[in-house]
Parts: C-alpha cells; structure tokens; sequence
C-alpha cells in the first residue's frame, strides 16, 4: 500500500492530487445529501441506520456480524443498534442457540419501513448510474471500492 507521506509528495506532471480526488469525492458525497435530508424527515433514520436495516432484511444477526459486514467499529454499532431500537425497528434479544449470544432482529415496524424504502431508486443518482457504459460502471466500482477499503485500512470508521 503506497504511504501516506508518498500520497502527499508532488505529482508527477499531468497527474491528479490526492487533493483533487478529495474534491471530486466530496461533490460526490454532496449528490446524497437531499436523499439522506428526506430520509431522516420521513423515517427519521439516517443512510447508515438503514443500510444496517437492509442487512438485517433476511435474518437477524450479532453486533459482531453488523459491525463486519459494515466494516464499522464495536462502539458504532452498538450506537446505531441502540438507536434503531429507540425507534422501535430493531429488538435486541438471545439466541435460542447459545443464550450468551445476543441477535439483533427487524421488527414489525422496521420491516415494514424497510418494505417501503427506496433511498436512490428513480433519481437521477440511478439513472446516471444505468446511463453510464457498463465497462465505465464496472471501472468506477472497483475504484470507489478501492478507495473505500484504503480508507477503512488506515483505521476504524
């Protein structure tokens, strides 16, 4: 993996910046930000908090299982599991397996939010997305992939 001090050196001429990348990132992120508002003013939820209700679609599962699969720290978990709870769309209780085990499980009320969420779908996000050639979306998923696995690499989120 290239190092941070090598990161910040000059580029070579005719190369991006690393601070040319964080600007195009950051007019990415920004793209979300009317979706993410409309969200939390319906469901009054977050992008995080749903996407943890979408892995939670087909079963229950361990904060350990959220935490991995969301690549997010123990602590963050835990604060977005207690949340949802509040709300009343997650339950937290043992497994019938091992009672040391504690599940997280959608409840009715959570399933029927996540039944009716479509944050992206028919926006002008997607249509961008399914406008773009295909070797174009393949090339900018593994970047953003990459990208995302760097940052996480460099420490917990």
């Amino acid at each position: 993996m290239t190092t941070y001090d090598s990161v910040m050196s000059e580029p070579a001429e005719g190369e991006l910046t690393s601070r040319d990348l964080l600007r195009v990132y950051l007019d990415a992120v920004t793209l979300i930000e009317p979706f993410q508002y409309e969200l939390e003013q319906r469901a009054n939820i977050t992008l995080v908090q749903a996407r943890m209700l979408r892995r939670l679609r087909h079963g229950p599962r361990t904060q350990t299982q959220l935490g991995q699969g969301m690549g997010l720290s123990p602590s963050s978990v835990s604060r977005l599991v207690d949340r949802l709870v509040a709300e009343g769309l997650v339950v937290r209780g043992r497994s019938g397996g091992d009672a040391r085990q504690i599940l997280v499980r959608v409840t009715p009320k959570g399933q029927s939010l996540f039944a009716t969420m479509r944050v992206l779908q028919g926006t002008v996000i997607e249509r961008a997305a399914a406008d773009m050639p295909g070797d174009r979306r393949r090339l900018l998923h593994e970047t953003l992939r990459e990208f995302v696995d760097r940052v996480k690499a460099y420490g917990e989120i």
